[in-house]
């Protein structure tokens, strides 16, 4: 071919190994809220994402640094100092 070799690619389903799990369960329903449904919905999914927000954070930051070859220390954290370690 005047393209070059031709790969073939084949799919394939594979289990992959998670190891994170998110279930929400707050039991909201338009019998027990005692104000808009949809507004105390709204206001129980942002506090909800902060919190898994927060933990993955955690976990990728725990991930990071126990996979860490070397480590840093820095005084502050001004944009020039942090930029300065990449």
């Amino acid at each position: 071919s005047r393209f070059g070799g031709v790969t073939e690619v084949k799919y394939e389903n594979t289990d992959v190994n998670y190891d994170y799990t998110l279930t929400i369960h707050e039991g909201l329903d338009r019998y027990t809220v005692n104000n808009d449904l949809n507004a105390a919905v709204a206001d129980r999914l942002k506090l909800q994402s902060e919190a898994q927000t927060r933990t993955v954070n955690k976990r990728i930051g725990k991930y990071l640094s126990d996979n860490a070859t070397k480590t840093e220390a820095l005084a502050d954290f001004t944009d020039d100092k942090v930029k300065a370690l990449f």
